[in-house]
């Protein structure tokens, strides 16, 4: 398990040490043993790909995307997985006792989020990347139907703006 270090005890705990309960609130699942804690900039391989982690905080202190490179059909794309900075429940962006910087790390994550350009990105959530506008099941391969620059930066200037309307609220 390889994990950004601002993440592992969050593994290590089962969820237990979560800057959102700084009191604690025990393992909710089973604790996972982080193998290798990365840094910001660090490349991971698998297989023949080199990924390189980028470190984009706030929706969790450890938050990460990646990028790497790919070949296909002669063309080379950009692939981003990105981190969206979507807010958690109970998330203030101002401060949070045990995530004191919160506000700064929103901040500086939409920012580099915004100079990133993918030919091609995803999400961990379908939402955050139109998967279902782009892809249906039984639809013939095709790569570029991911390719959207774009909606890439739309995304971003969404979740930018709600970082911003909530800071506004809070303060």
């Amino acid at each position: 398990m390889l994990m950004h270090e601002d993440d592992a005890e969050l593994l290590e705990t089962g969820g237990g040490y979560d800057f959102r309960f700084p009191q604690g609130r025990g393992s909710i699942y089973e604790p996972i043993k982080v193998d290798q804690r990365l840094k910001d900039g660090e490349k991971v391989r698998l297989g023949d790909a080199e990924l390189t982690l980028h470190h984009h905080p706030g929706h969790t202190k450890g938050a990460s995307s990646f990028t790497y490179t790919i070949q296909e059909a002669g063309r080379k794309y950009n692939v981003l997985i990105v981190n969206m900075g979507t807010i958690n429940p109970g998330v203030t962006v101002s401060f949070m006792p045990a995530f004191p910087k919160i506000n700064e790390a929103y901040a500086t994550t939409l920012t580099k989020q915004k100079q990133m350009k993918p030919d091609v990105w995803v999400s961990s959530h379908a939402g955050h990347f139109n998967m279902h506008d782009k892809y249906k099941p039984g639809d013939a391969y095709d790569p570029n139907r991911f390719v959207d620059p774009k909606g890439y930066l739309a995304k971003i200037e969404l979740y930018e703006k709600r970082y911003l309307d909530q800071l506004k609220k809070e303060q």
